[in-house]
This record gives structure tokens, C-alpha cells and sequence, in this order.
């Protein structure tokens, strides 16, 4: 404690501007001002909006809920491989990533293609076979790759999230909250290749040897109807519903968080709406 105090005091002594410049600091973080309490009308189970220049969320409904999110799941996946993996590494494509269903990117049994063709298909098709692919190079199966999902939610402090595998297929083992997603969200938009592969609206990937082509084709919608969007994942299945995280590119950047909507593009854009309408800075 001692220590402590003697560490202001000499910062003080030989720098008295020191405490002017934290408070100028904090004085240019623009902080949000509500006009009104109205609330927007959605259909999602849970949504979230979070302000990035204030750090603060603007406004939530059930943020803590866990509930299944579908191919939202894919985000932590991108991340763990962003983490640990090159992108130019070349994968070679299991067997049983071509044996799942749902979105495709139609990968081929032995093809040989890079962890940065692979990541596109994750986030730009939402490829189911591109996140098995992945697992399986990244810790050798998808059991093993599950394992450092839930490891990973947890230093992320995602305490009330659980991953059963990394797709986002429906099970009662894999869920999270808008609150956990929008910590895994934080991490993801710090790397430049995931957000700019997730703005990508159309594009064609080949393998290492150039022979065999697939073409990609953004599954957010918004990227083309709304141009303040520019990310981030969509998702959707029966049990979960429409699922949605976009960011913005605006001069107060925002993460849009949607959960079991009906839809989940009009729940974002009447979010977003909202925020323009009844927040200043």
C-alpha cells in the first residue's frame, strides 16, 4: 500500500499534468444520451446493442439467457483458428466434413486447401464442412476441438456458455447468452482478416492446386440492404431460430446482438433505428 501511495505521489510530483490528461481522456470518450425510454418492438427472444466508443450497453433484453445460436457457434471457431493457425496453411479435407449437412461450401474428400480459404467459408458461406475441416486440423478431431472451444469461452469469461461442436448444430450442450456472444465478438473484430472476410459479399475460393473452385456467397443479407452493416455472423436452425451480430461501420461503431428473432435483419434495422432515434452524442 505504501508503495502504491509513493507511485502517486513521484507521478504527480514530476508530471502535474498527469491528472488533467486522464481527465481530458475521459472527457473525449463520448458518452450516449437517452432523449426518451421508449423501447423498440422485436421479435427475438434476446437481443443486445452495445456502443463501442463508450463501451457501454445501450440497451439489452435478456442478455443473460442461454439459448441455442446456431452457426453464431462459428465465431469462436474462426477465433481459436485465427489464434493458433497460419493462414496459409494447407489442409487436407477429412472425410467426414464432407459427410455434413446444412450450409456448404462443398469441399471434397483429400482436397487440399488453406486455413484462409477454409476461414472465408466459415464466415462468408457459413460452411458447415469448412468449421469441420478446420477442428480436425487444428486438434486432430472434433471431439478434441470442442474441448478448447469451451476452454477458450472460458478465459473469455463466457460463463454462461457451453459448445458441443463447431458448427452450431442444434444441442441441448450448446448454447450462450447475448451477453457471453458479445465478448467473443469484441475479440473477433480486433483481427482485420475476420472482419474483412466477414464483409466479403460473394467470391470464388480454389484449392492448393488450383483445380477445384467454390464459390462463396455471403449468407447476411444486410451487407447489401443496409450500408452502415459490414459484419458480422448469421446463423439459423429450428430449435434456434434467426440468429444475428452485425457491426457497424457509422461514426459510433455498434454491435447489433440477435437471438431467436423471426427476423432478424428487420430486428436489427429497427434496433439500430432506435438508437439513431433516441440516443445522442
Amino acid at each position: 500500500m505504501i508503495e502504491i501511495i509513493l507511485s502517486i505521489f513521484i507521478n504527480l510530483l514530476f508530471n502535474p499534468h498527469s491528472a488533467d490528461l486522464q481527465a481530458t481522456q475521459a472527457e473525449q470518450i463520448t458518452q450516449p444520451t437517452f432523449i426518451s425510454s421508449e423501447r423498440p418492438v422485436l421479435t427475438a427472444k434476446s437481443y443486445l446493442l452495445f456502443d463501442q466508443n463508450s463501451n457501454s450497453v445501450l440497451i439489452s433484453e435478456n442478455p443473460n439467457q442461454k439459448l441455442p445460436i446456431a452457426s453464431l457457434t462459428k465465431l469462436i471457431t474462426a477465433h481459436i483458428i485465427s489464434q493458433e493457425n497460419d493462414l496459409q496453411e494447407v489442409v487436407t479435407v477429412p472425410l467426414e466434413a464432407t459427410r455434413v449437412g446444412g450450409s456448404t461450401m462443398y469441399l471434397r474428400a483429400g482436397e487440399r486447401i488453406t486455413i484462409e480459404n477454409l476461414l472465408k467459408g466459415l464466415l462468408i458461406n457459413s460452411a458447415n464442412d469448412a468449421a469441420i475441416t478446420l477442428a480436425v486440423h487444428n486438434a486432430g478431431s472434433t471431439e478434441e476441438f470442442v474441448q478448447k472451444m469451451n476452454q477458450y469461452a472460458l478465459d473469455l469469461n463466457m460463463n454462461d456458455s457451453h459448445f458441443s461442436n463447431p458448427m452450431g448444430y442444434d444441442s441441448p450442450e450448446n448454447y450462450s447468452t447475448a451477453s457471453d456472444l458479445l465478448n467473443i465478438t469484441l475479440q473477433v473484430i480486433q483481427n482485420p482478416n475476420l472482419t474483412n472476410f466477414a464483409n466479403i459479399q460473394s467470391t470464388t475460393v480454389t484449392s492448393s492446386n488450383g483445380l477445384i473452385s467454390h464459390n462463396l456467397r455471403n449468407t447476411n443479407k444486410e451487407l447489401q440492404n443496409f450500408q452502415q452493416i459490414n459484419g458480422l455472423k448469421t446463423g439459423t436452425t429450428n430449435t434456434a431460430g434467426q440468429c444475428l451480430i452485425s457491426t457497424t461501420n457509422q461514426s459510433n461503431p455498434q454491435i447489433s446482438i440477435i437471438i431467436g428473432s423471426n427476423s432478424r435483419f428487420q430486428d436489427t434495422k429497427t434496433m439500430l433505428d432506435w438508437a439513431k432515434n433516441n440516443i445522442k452524442y
